[in-house]
């Protein structure tokens, strides 16, 4: 019976870092996941221009405050998880509204130039399978 109560200890002290864990990176999660909105946001093809502008717009500054709560959150100081250290490590890709405003760049445009995309290519590219 004893070990059986070990046993419990030890589970309950594993699920209790795994669920801190995941608390850690909680506002990343929430700054990726509104990444991944956006960038669906700006690739949709059924959007007209007008929709499409005003939906970016919502979503930057939904995306700017996540971007702060993610600067600004101590959780992630320090920490050695992976998603962490290449969050930080690529500031322009991750805090993408924050840099498109030091670049001075509105934020579709610095995001296809972080993509190494102009005009030019994005016209003479054709539509098709690969």
């Amino acid at each position: 019976m004893c070990t059986i109560k070990k046993e419990i200890i030890v589970a309950l002290a594993l699920l209790g870092l795994t669920s801190f864990a995941q608390a850690e990176n909680r506002t990343l999660s929430n700054l990726e996941h509104e990444r991944v909105a956006f960038f669906e946001m700006v690739t949709n093809q059924q959007l007209k221009p007008a929709e499409r502008e005003q939906q970016i717009a919502v979503s930057q500054r939904r995306l700017m405050d996540l971007e702060r709560m993610v600067i600004r959150d101590d959780r992630l100081l320090g920490s050695s998880d992976p998603l962490v250290k290449k969050a930080f490590g690529d500031y322009d890709s991750t805090f993408l509204v924050h840099a498109s405003v030091e670049a001075e760049q509105h934020i579709v445009d610095f995001w296809l130039q972080q993509l190494q995309l102009d005009t030019q290519s994005i016209l003479s590219s054709q539509r098709g399978r690969r």
